[in-house]
């Protein structure tokens, strides 16, 4: 082919794709189709903005505790005690300390209460407090986040379900 068709061709299919691109932008500057703000999807269980509050901090839609915790099935709880939490803890009366203190009881005693366990400054800070489904909740989620300064290095459980089965097994030891 000619080099000067060849060029004559090319420039041709330049012009007519800016042609389309230029009719679309006037096509929008004249009717305005597409520039509607649709509602963000609300997906239950997702985080959403809250209303209004441009910047802030997303609220997450979560189910209660103690709904979580009716639900709980402490046998699935002992499952997952197994997989992620026999590594660093023992959970049976008289078990020995590992990287973490045993675990036996845990319900029914103080946050960094067991003798004889050299806790990190985070759980000593919150000693005078007890702990109950929330805060086990809040710690299993992820322990960084709910006590700053601790030794864990534990991620945490995403699921609401699977924490709130770890907290019924954990709470099983001695009754």
């Amino acid at each position: 082919m000619n080099p000067e068709l060849r060029n004559i061709a090319v420039g041709m299919i330049f012009a007519s794709i800016l042609s389309l691109l230029s009719l679309g932008y006037i096509a929008n500057a004249l009717y305005g189709v597409g520039h509607e703000k649709l509602p963000d999807p609300v997906i239950e269980g997702a985080e959403q903005a809250s209303a209004g509050a441009v910047g802030s901090a997303a609220k997450k839609h979560e189910v209660s505790v103690a709904s979580l915790m009716a639900a709980a099935q402490p046998q699935k709880g002992a499952k997952t005690f197994k997989k992620k939490c026999t590594s660093c803890h023992t959970i049976e009366q008289g078990g020995k300390d590992k990287t973490g203190p045993n675990l036996f009881s845990i319900a029914k005693r103080g946050i960094g209460k067991k003798a004889g366990f050299k806790y990190s400054k985070g759980l000593v800070a919150k000693s005078a407090e007890l702990w109950s489904d929330e805060s086990l909740n809040s710690f299993l989620t992820k322990p960084a986040a709910y006590i700053k300064k601790t030794k864990m290095s534990f991620a945490g459980i995403k699921k609401p379900a699977a924490r709130a089965d770890l907290i019924a097994f954990l709470k099983s030891s001695g009754k």
